[in-house]
């Protein structure tokens, strides 16, 4: 590439580290073709002993959609006896997952950490989450989940955060909410997330804002956003917005400012509550979104 060659002019002898580098620079910029003449380059001169720059290269060819170079490395690694690592079995999991091939992605799963002697780590079930439920596979999804629950750790926060937020955009808000409650151990459960862990203001916000949408904002929304709060987790005031309106949100004042109430409790938040009730609004039915 131009950029070794100028380093080899000026005297400078590049090794692993600055070439690895430039290999994911050119990644990043969507050069896939020249990162992978520099990756040759380090192969011809024996710099490729494990999966580190074979991870950059797949991943650069997974963002911009080179599946062809793609599978040509994988092919390389195979060949290569390339030892594939949790990192590499993330990045192969949102690959298939781009391809529409879901089957691909559990099949890897399936197999290469067996062959490999590794565990799949909570962060390449978290990718196989968003790959289901981004082809659509929502109960596959839920068992991936279940598979993480069994292990009797508790849940992190970021995989119940891409549930959640994957679930919205597919419109799927019934069980976006029953996520919430679940993760939480709102309406008398036990909580699943680890010890310290609550989800994502974000992702609350994004389901706040599809309850409104629905028309669900403040039979759904508040009573889930109160639920939350009184649990102490953390909830922007957006959230309140989105469910309740820029005008009926600023008439409370600083009650949702930070998720966190304030005043002496005389702040309408009782009025608001009593009306819930006589309209039903604190039932824990489940609700069905049409």
């Amino acid at each position: 590439s131009e950029i070794v060659s100028q380093m080899e002019q000026d005297g400078v002898k590049p090794d692993v580290i600055s070439l690895s580098t430039i290999v994911k620079g050119y990644c990043i910029k969507g050069d896939v073709e020249a990162a992978f003449r520099v990756f040759r380059e380090m192969q011809n001169n024996g710099m490729v002993k494990d999966s580190i720059v074979y991870n950059t290269l797949l991943d650069g060819c997974t963002r911009n959609n080179r599946f062809d170079m793609a599978d040509s490395l994988l092919e390389d690694m195979e060949a290569n006896h390339i030892r594939p690592t949790n990192f590499t079995m993330g990045i192969l999991v949102k690959m298939w997952g781009r391809r529409r091939q879901l089957d691909k992605a559990f099949e890897a799963l399936a197999t290469l950490p067996t062959k490999h002697g590794f565990v799949p780590n909570t962060q390449v079930k978290t990718c196989l989450i968003s790959a289901c439920i981004n082809n659509g596979a929502v109960e596959e999804a839920f068992e991936v989940l279940d598979s993480i629950k069994k292990a009797g750790y508790g849940v992190e926060a970021k995989v119940y955060s891409a549930m959640v937020n994957g679930l919205v955009r597919q419109g799927e808000l019934d069980k976006a909410v029953a996520l919430l409650v679940e993760a939480h151990g709102l309406r008398g459960g036990r909580p699943q997330l680890a010890p310290g862990g609550w989800i994502e203001a974000d992702a609350i916000e994004k389901l706040a804002h599809g309850l409104a949408q629905r028309g669900l904002g403040e039979k759904v929304g508040v009573p889930l956003l109160d639920q939350l709060r009184a649990a102490k987790v953390p909830i922007s005031s957006r959230a309140y917005t989105s469910v309740l309106g820029p005008c009926r949100s600023s008439q409370n004042g600083d009650r949702y400012e930070n998720g966190v109430g304030k005043g002496n409790g005389n702040d309408g938040s009782e009025r608001r509550d009593s009306e819930a009730r006589n309209n039903g609004r604190r039932s824990s039915r489940p609700f069905r979104s049409s």
